[in-house]
């Protein structure tokens, strides 16, 4: 089975192992997502509960016991914010609130750092990761599995905020491609319908059509039958 899953990765374009790649990393993103950020998508959110319950079988093989306690509390703790976050998304629709379904959430530090930071993702797309990796590196010295987890989790955070990222730049240069292709476009029939004749309804002074011949029209009040209502 494993050697069959093997094959069909190798049989991949770069382009979709590079997407299957980044659907693998964005499991342990998730499990430190759930901590610092709030609004998450809502198709997010099964991902992490996955992690946290794979998090709490892993804990089970840990042989020391810091090791073991800590990883395990970290798992039950991403369970139920997970859990919270998806009670969260459930209320907001109910209400009509908008929230994108794969959304990456924003972290604390949106309301503290500046504005022009916030709008650059600074604080999700390089602080968090940072603080994370440094806080696995120190952590391995006392809970190796522990510390390699929150390391990977944070090299993965950033990877997929990079590529979150790279789709939205090239989201806003392909709305802005088309909006120039329409403008040109709109030139283009603008130009070439001035140059074809008016039809004759559209000339000005044009009598409005009423839909009657000038043959039928007095054959019409001729065969409408006389009144019998006088006007006192």
């Amino acid at each position: 089975m494993i050697l069959r899953f093997m094959d069909k990765i190798d049989n991949m374009s770069f382009k979709e192992k590079s997407a299957f790649f980044e659907w693998l990393m964005l499991f342990p993103a998730l499990s430190l997502m759930v901590w610092t950020r709030s609004d998450l998508g809502a198709r997010l959110l099964p991902g992490a509960g996955i992690v946290s319950l794979l998090l709490m079988v892993t804990s089970a093989f840990v042989t020391q016991l810091p090791d073991q306690v800590v990883l395990f509390v970290i798992a039950v703790w991403t369970l139920l914010l997970t859990a919270q976050e998806r009670f969260n998304r459930w209320r907001d629709f109910r209400k009509g609130k908008r929230c994108h379904s794969y959304s990456l959430g924003w972290g604390g530090s949106s309301r503290w750092l500046p504005k022009a930071l916030v709008r650059m993702r600074f604080g999700e797309r390089i602080l968090e990761p940072v603080v994370f990796i440094a806080t696995g590196i120190m952590a391995t010295r006392f809970m190796p599995v522990t510390g390699c987890w929150i390391m990977l989790s944070g090299f993965c955070l950033a990877c997929v905020e990079k590529q979150a990222l790279h789709r939205q730049r090239n989201e806003q240069h392909d709305l802005v491609d088309g909006m120039i292709k329409s403008e040109v476009n709109s030139d283009t029939v603008e130009r070439f319908s001035e140059s074809l004749p008016q039809p004759p309804h559209q000339q000005s002074g044009a009598a409005i059509p009423s839909g009657l011949g000038e043959d039928i029209a007095p054959q019409k009040h001729r065969s409408r039958p006389p009144s019998n209502f006088r006007k006192n």
